[in-house]
């Protein structure tokens, strides 16, 4: 008996002592994320410099080989690469006008921490960062990003460039060393390029010359969908299937959907999308930004004004909703409205009433014309 009771409490200890572990890496990973945000939002780049390991970045799509030719262009490419500055990439949104908010972190199948943003630019668009972390000897490091409006990640960015270079300096060595699937990713980067050429018949029979055993990948579903949706609905319709089928819930499909049926004013397949990414990010109330738009497209200005407000009261420092709801108060003739929306520029905006004045003349000439209007200018 007081075997068994010593090897339950051991049990007991050990995995207390394995919950106290996670809850300290849980703890120092958020930690992490809380202080990009904090660092890229005051233009500071040097903290997420440092976090990001260009070595093992690199690893990821470098080809390994014996040919001195091979090694000497790695040296090369590497030692110009290395001014890749992710910090300054990011600082110079914000400088911009935009803003970066760290949503949340989480592990994936391999066990792996991520660490997710957002990134409002000042285009009014909203894009997503996932930044994979790697646990090393110096602590946390960022290894690659998956970018949201791209579909896919930077390391296959870089590889594509890379991988162009690599195919005219040795293509022998290229079969051999990286074996056809880099072929294949040249064949899709046509693909691309004739797609975004407007030649989407072209690029849909390029793709089909890949190998199915490279369709499966990831970047590879992710762009046949971009490519077919200039086909017919069928085509479209099957490869979205096809990939939601075999990346199941993947929030960069719907971010991309977002702004191409947005785009093609197919409105009520964009609320779709936008209510699934929000359901695949486990919430993300900004994303009311783009209901309030599609519903003031679609005419529907008690639902858009609904959202606007939502986004006033969930981010009260963000001037475009309230801007929105100006504008959406003066359309429909409710100046009582626009009035109270006005002295919220004034007093939290610390907008002028001269400028604000402007803007009403030129914008909104009944809302300019209106008793309300007149009374609040002559208001002190």
């Amino acid at each position: 008996m007081r075997k068994f009771v010593g090897i339950f409490f051991l049990l007991v200890s050990n995995f207390v002592s394995s919950q106290e572990k996670s809850t300290y890496r849980f703890a120092e990973v958020d930690s992490i994320g809380e202080r990009i945000e904090e660092t890229i939002n005051l233009q500071d780049k040097n903290y997420i410099n440092s976090l990001f390991d260009f070595d093992r970045f690199v690893d990821r799509f470098l080809i390994k080989s014996k040919k001195k030719k091979i090694n000497d262009f790695n040296k090369n490419f590497i030692g110009g690469f290395r001014k890749l500055d992710l910090g300054n990439i990011l600082t110079t949104e914000i400088a911009g006008g935009a803003f970066y908010n760290y949503l949340k972190f989480y592990l994936d199948e391999h066990r792996k921490f991520h660490l997710l943003f957002r990134l409002y630019s000042e285009d009014e668009v909203i894009n997503y960062h996932d930044f994979l972390l790697e646990d090393t000897p110096d602590g946390y490091k960022i290894v690659d990003m998956y970018v949201y409006l791209t579909g896919e990640n930077w390391s296959d960015t870089f590889k594509s460039l890379y991988v162009g270079y690599i195919l005219e300096l040795d293509k022998p060595e290229l079969k051999k060393t990286a074996k056809p699937y880099y072929l294949s990713f040249i064949k899709l980067k046509k693909a691309i390029e004739l797609n975004n050429q407007g030649k989407s018949e072209e690029a849909y029979k390029l793709y089909q010359e890949i190998p199915e055993e490279h369709k499966k990948n990831k970047t590879f579903r992710m762009n046949l969908v971009l490519i077919t949706q200039n086909l017919s609905d069928h085509i479209y319709a099957r490869a979205i299937e096809d990939y939601s089928k075999s990346f199941p819930n993947d929030p960069g499909l719907y971010l991309l959907m977002i702004e191409k049926t947005m785009a093609k004013a197919k409105y009520d397949e964009c609320l779709q999308h936008i209510d699934s990414l929000d359901n695949a990010l486990e919430g993300d109330d900004f994303l009311d930004l783009y209901r309030a738009n599609i519903y003031y497209l679609k005419n529907d200005y008690e639902n858009a004004e609904n959202y606007f407000l939502n986004l006033a009261e969930n981010y009260p420092s963000f001037l475009d909703s309230y801007d929105s709801l100006l504008t959406i108060y003066a359309e429909t003739k409710k100046f009582d409205s626009a009035i109270e929306i006005l002295e919220i520029m004034v007093k939290d905006f610390e907008l002028s009433k001269n400028r604000l004045q402007y803007t009403v003349r030129e914008n909104f000439i009944d809302l300019y014309d209106s008793q309300q209007f007149k009374d609040w200018l002559d208001k002190e």
